[in-house]
């Protein structure tokens, strides 16, 4: 599962659909579930309270992508890990709470593991590379040029981007 549909989360969508894997969209807003299906997810979940029980009434997932920047839905989202599943810590906090929420009992009892995002290999990068070549992953992206950083860091604030906002110098 990808919980965020935002500049990390559309392309999380698009490589774990590239390697083989069936992915649920977990988004707040109705308005993006269309886009969650054509860039490659199974199926969308519309968050309309715990996102963690939605997921579990599921059947649960073994991998949570977490590129949310909301710590408070990623801790909640723990709950729709399965048995031995891995939570992929990779937002930072734009708001309180700044810190995930882990019950150790939860995370013990059914084996959980929380793991922090990073680069991988160059294998890991050729693979990608070769993905966006095919056409299978490409990033949505919204340009600007540098005199309008401003009005890209206001609609980044009111959250509406379409996924990703690039500035462009000499544009």
């Amino acid at each position: 599962a990808v919980l965020g549909l935002g500049g990390l989360g559309h392309l999380a969508i698009q490589i774990a659909r590239a390697e083989g894997h069936e992915v649920i969209a977990i988004t707040q807003r109705a308005s993006k579930q269309r886009s969650a299906l054509e860039l490659g997810a199974s199926e969308v979940l519309v968050l309309d309270g715990d996102v963690g029980a939605q997921l579990a009434a599921l059947g649960g997932v073994d991998v949570l992508l977490g590129p949310s920047n909301d710590l408070a839905a990623t801790s909640r989202a723990l709950a729709g890990l399965r048995p031995e599943g891995t939570l992929v810590a990779m937002g930072l906090p734009s708001h309180a709470p700044t810190e995930l929420s882990l019950d150790p009992r939860r995370m013990m009892g059914r084996g959980l593991s929380v793991i922090g995002g990073k680069q991988g290999p160059r294998e890991d990068l050729s693979d990608l590379l070769a993905h966006a070549a095919e056409g299978r992953v490409t990033p949505i992206v919204e340009t600007y040029p540098l005199t309008q950083a401003a009005r890209a860091m206001q609609r980044l604030a009111e959250q509406r981007v379409r996924f990703r906002a690039v500035l462009m110098h000499g544009a």
